[in-house]
């Protein structure tokens, strides 16, 4: 299952971390990876700014 999921500012990364429960081990398996989104942000550049935008705003939100 996904645990988390976090788009860089400037959309160039997406970090994933994941979790993994198999049948014969007793503890699940984390597993953290990072894709490389720089299409993103070079073809879209209102995207990479609305990216922005929400980031500042989820930051925002957190310190309040």
């Amino acid at each position: 299952r996904c645990l988390d999921l976090c788009l860089s500012s400037d959309l160039k990364a997406l970090s994933v971390i994941t979790e993994v429960q198999l049948s014969k081990e007793p503890e699940p398996i984390i597993s953290y990876f990072q894709l490389d989104t720089t299409l993103l942000s070079d073809c879209l550049p209102e995207v990479t700014r609305m990216a922005r935008k929400f980031t500042h705003i989820s930051t925002l939100l957190q310190v309040t």
